[in-house]
């Protein structure tokens, strides 16, 4: 089983029209509300690749409410932590053609130091209770919670001998990371931010970060990923960059990634490939969601390349 951790959840509204115009109305098509949240993303796309999944983390009021609802129905496990504030609203407005993004996204509730520490009994019960495979922790902190609030969650998974998923940015990521995780993913701009590197020397720095992180996935948008453990660099790039709506693709990726490691173990070609094929199909699709047959066919399409 695999669990996720979405410490600051949302109700994701994705709305497709043509050019964004600030200080205007920007009328379009809506999409059917999704209980989002990167670990939440993460948690329905390994549902849908076979996984037995259980999801946790802070959420309250009737938004908390309506995402516990939804991925019930998707088969998902659910024991998130009630707080006392409500889980936040986001909205995408995604341009049809050039899949450009434009997106509002609240800080979401204050978390208490008594919730947080009240979280904390609830995340090492559930790991003391159950056997998960692996554990995902996704997305930005709340307000409330200390940068190295991850890292905690990290090395109490290290003690019941379970790998954990980084999957964040900014203080929350250069904190996590030194409590050796299993995987990271930033993007070429987090990665830059991370080790203060320039794009031309970013490769030499993700080689070098390897050492405090079991797998870096330098995650690219249309042009894939490129994968850096110490062993070895390998370059996972599908056949066509065809991009509808890049909402939730890198928390497909995760989602892909947890599913291949519940069911293959450390099989870097399977977790590799897995992670990018979800990605994709979910940057190919409207929504987050895709059917198996395309991800097949996706999977068996995908380049994979050693680095040197």
């Amino acid at each position: 089983m695999i669990l996720t951790v979405t410490t600051n959840p949302a109700i994701d509204f994705t709305v497709f029209g043509e050019e964004f115009i600030p200080h205007q109305t920007n009328r379009g098509q809506d999409m059917t509300p999704d209980p989002g949240g990167k670990g939440n993303n993460a948690a329905r796309i390994a549902r849908l690749l076979k996984s037995e999944v259980m999801v946790t983390g802070f959420i309250g009021g009737f938004t908390g409410d309506c995402i516990q609802d939804q991925l019930r129905r998707e088969g998902i496990q659910t024991e998130y932590f009630p707080i006392g504030g409500t889980t936040r609203i986001t909205l995408a407005f995604v341009e049809k053609g050039t899949a450009r993004e434009t997106k509002i996204v609240p800080f979401g509730p204050k978390i208490s130091d008594d919730e947080a520490e009240a979280f904390c009994r609830h995340y090492e019960h559930l790991i003391k209770t159950h056997r998960f495979s692996i554990i995902a922790l996704c997305g930005s902190l709340p307000r409330g919670l200390s940068a190295d609030f991850y890292g905690k969650l990290i090395d109490m998974a290290r003690e019941y001998e379970i790998p954990a998923i980084l999957d964040s940015s900014g203080e929350a990521l250069s904190e996590g990371i030194k409590h050796f995780a299993f995987l990271i993913k930033p993007n070429l701009a987090e990665a830059m931010e991370l080790t203060g590197a320039g794009r031309n020397e970013i490769f030499d720095s993700m080689k070098k970060l390897s050492s405090k992180v079991k797998i870096i996935a330098l995650t690219m948008g249309s042009d894939g990923a490129i994968f850096f453990s110490k062993q070895r660099t390998v370059r996972v790039h599908a056949e066509t960059n065809e991009i509808v709506n890049p909402v939730g693709a890198g928390d497909a990726f995760i989602g892909g990634f947890a599913a291949a490691f519940d069911r293959f173990g450390a099989e870097e070609e399977q977790l590799f490939s897995w992670a990018v094929a979800a990605g994709t199909c979910t940057a190919r699709s409207a929504g987050v969601i895709w059917s198996l047959d395309e991800f097949e066919k996706t999977r068996r399409s995908l380049t994979i390349e050693e680095m040197r």
